[in-house]
């Protein structure tokens, strides 16, 4: 009887190593016939049929083996996965991700969103942050600062006022982030009497003009009521000929971003903004009257200003002291 290699106990596992039964000295008296074409002679051939018939019954054992061990090793194959499934889930309890806390991942997710909504329009989550938060689902609902970005395209569809204000709720106090897309001359009173009583948390505003809108564009911010006390950040877009005196007064407003903008003659009223506070500025005008808005900016920290060549306008002359600068880019 075989033994185990391991622990020398009695095994009844097949000796694989043993030679066929056919391989015997019978056997080999008639290789010469496996050589040739000969024809054995007929007194011979009782014994070659035995011959195929023990070798016919090893194959047929050997079949059997191999299909039990075949069941044994698809068995076993079951068994491991179960196996691994089972460590790999309680691997997953020490896993150092566990222990990072939920406000740290919430604002990872909250950046991806903010990027997300930028770029893609949308009001809800990106399916692939709806994969990360839904194992901290709790953490996601309740933390405000993944829902203070909010995106308002050009098209206003059915939906957007309930994501909207299902967004508000679950930003509960933290800073907004707005950007409207394609401005018109009137946002639709539904959705301005939703996000215009809250203007005092906007943060950041952007506003994408319709080129047919100008220049009555900014007349649904010039109510009484539109007091931007928190805003920090503004980025108009496309904002031709608009004239509005909503930001006159907007005492954490710092940073200007004027994109495709052209200022006009100083002569004609236009967008009042409180430059003596304005440390960021990016803009597009003559070369003029852009010299005359560094004087107007005495806290510039940082600039870009694209100029416009101005051949018959009266260009300010004398130095412009700047004491805060510390990049400014003309182009």
């Amino acid at each position: 009887m075989d033994r185990c290699w391991k622990c020398g106990a009695p095994s009844d596992a097949p000796d694989f190593a043993r030679p066929f039964r056919t391989a015997s000295t019978q056997s080999r008296l008639f290789e010469r016939f496996l050589a040739s074409n000969d024809v054995p002679p007929e007194s011979e051939m009782p014994l070659i049929r035995e011959i195929i018939t023990i070798a016919q019954d090893e194959v047929d054992t050997l079949d059997a083996r191999i299909s039990e061990l075949q069941a044994t090793l698809a068995q076993l194959t079951h068994t491991r996965d179960a196996a691994v499934e089972h460590l790999e889930r309680y691997r997953a309890i020490m896993s150092p991700v566990r222990h990072v806390p939920p406000e740290l991942l919430c604002e990872i997710f909250a950046s991806v969103w903010a990027i997300h909504a930028l770029d893609e329009q949308v009001q809800k989550p990106p399916w692939y942050l709806g994969q990360i938060c839904r194992a901290w689902r709790h953490h996601a609902l309740a933390y405000p600062y993944i829902w203070n970005t909010i995106t308002i395209p050009a098209s206003q569809s059915p939906e957007l006022l309930p994501a909207i204000e299902t967004q508000l709720v679950r930003s509960a106090h933290a800073p907004l982030d707005l950007a409207f897309r394609d401005v018109q001359r009137d946002v639709e009173p539904p959705l301005l009497d939703v996000v215009l009583p809250l203007c005092g948390r906007w943060r950041s505003l952007s506003l994408q003009f319709d080129p047919a809108s100008r220049p009555g564009a900014l007349e649904w911010l010039s109510r009484p009521k539109f007091h931007p006390d928190a805003l920090e950040s503004m980025d108009l877009a496309r904002a031709y000929d608009i004239v509005s005196d909503a930001f006159a007064v907007a005492p954490r407003l710092y940073q200007v971003h004027l994109t495709d903008w052209q200022f006009q003659d100083t002569s004609r009223p236009t967008l009042t903004i409180p430059w003596q506070q304005i440390t960021h500025y990016r803009g597009t005008g003559r070369w003029s009257q852009q010299l005359a808005l560094l004087d107007t900016i005495p806290n510039l920290v940082e600039g870009a200003m694209g100029l416009i060549y101005d051949e018959f306008g009266d260009t300010p002359s004398g130095p412009r002291i700047m004491p805060h600068i510390r990049r400014l880019r003309l182009e």
